[in-house]
C-alpha cells in the first residue's frame, strides 16, 4: 500500500471498526435505545475476530469514557525530557493508542480495562503542541508516548512508529469521527468494518463515522470492495469493505 504522497508504507494493517446507526452516526442517544443493545454486543464479538493487540482512538472518546474530563496536573518544576519517544512497556500484551496532540488527558493509570478485552497499556500520540511538562506527567505514570507531527497529527508517521517500535502488525481504529478522518484522508485505512444497528439517529450533536476536519478542502471519492455481509441478532448487520489500491 502507498500513502497519498505516493510513498510505500511500512505500517500495520488498519481496520476502522465502528458501531453506527443506519444513517452513519456513531454517537447520540441511539446508543441507549433498546434496539441497539444487540448491536453493542455484536460490536464486541466481531471485534474479537480481528485478533488485534492494538486499538487506536481519539482524545474525546477517551475523555468521555475513561479519564472523565480530568485535566493533567503538571509540575512547573518537572524534568524537561528531550523530544523523544518513550516506551514504558515494550512487552505489553495489548495497547490502547490515543491521539492527544496537545496533551490534555489527565490519566491516573497506564492500563485500561474495557469489557472482555485484555488489559491495554496506554500509548499517547503527541505533537509539539503538548507541553514539555506533560512528558514528565506521562512518565511518572508509566505511560508510553510517541511523537507524530508538529501542529497536527502525522498519521502515517504514527503508524510507522507503532510497527517499528512496538511490533504492531494490525490496528483496530475506533474513532471518533475526526480521528477516523485523519487516517482516511491520508489513505491509511485498509478495511472498514461496520456493525449497523437497526435505528436512525437524529440527535443534534451526533458525530459521523468520518467527521470532516477541513471544510476548505474538497474530498474525492474513495472506492471500496465489498468483503462480506452478515446478518446478526435483532436486525443488526455486519458490513466489511476493503479499499481498492489507489496506485
Amino acid at each position: 500500500m502507498r500513502s497519498e504522497t505516493g510513498r510505500a508504507l511500512d505500517k500495520p494493517y488498519v481496520i476502522c471498526h465502528m458501531l453506527t446507526s443506519i444513517n452513519g452516526k456513531t454517537t447520540g442517544s441511539f446508543l441507549q435505545a433498546p434496539q441497539t443493545l444487540a448491536a453493542i454486543n455484536a460490536y464486541e464479538t466481531t471485534n474479537q475476530a480481528f485478533n488485534s493487540r492494538a486499538y487506536l482512538t481519539g482524545r474525546v472518546s477517551m475523555e468521555e469514557h475513561f479519564t472523565q474530563g480530568r485535566a493533567p496536573v503538571l509540575d512547573e518544576d518537572a524534568v524537561v525530557y528531550p523530544r523523544e519517544d518513550f516506551i514504558a512497556d515494550p512487552a505489553a500484551g495489548a495497547y490502547i493508542v490515543v491521539v492527544d496532540t496537545a496533551g490534555k488527558l489527565g490519566w491516573e493509570s497506564n492500563v485500561i480495562h474495557y469489557m472482555d478485552r485484555p488489559p491495554c497499556h496506554v500509548v499517547v500520540l503527541l505533537t509539539d503542541k503538548a507541553p514539555a511538562a506533560y512528558r514528565d506527567f506521562l512518565r511518572t505514570r508509566g505511560i508510553s508516548y510517541l511523537f507524530a507531527g508538529d501542529e497536527r497529527l502525522d498519521a502515517e508517521l504514527a503508524l510507522h512508529k507503532l510497527k517499528r517500535l512496538l511490533g504492531i502488525d494490525k490496528v483496530v481504529l475506533s474513532g471518533g469521527g475526526k480521528t477516523n478522518e485523519y487516517f482516511l484522508r491520508a489513505q491509511l485505512i485498509d478495511e472498514i468494518s461496520l456493525v449497523v444497528a437497526p435505528i436512525v439517529s437524529h440527535d443534534a450533536e451526533e458525530i459521523d463515522l468520518f467527521q470532516k476536519i477541513d471544510t476548505r478542502r474538497p474530498e474525492s471519492a474513495l472506492p471500496l470492495t465489498l468483503m462480506g455481509t452478515e446478518q446478526l441478532d435483532a436486525g443488526t448487520v455486519w458490513l466489511r469493505y476493503q479499499f481498492k489500491p489507489s496506485r
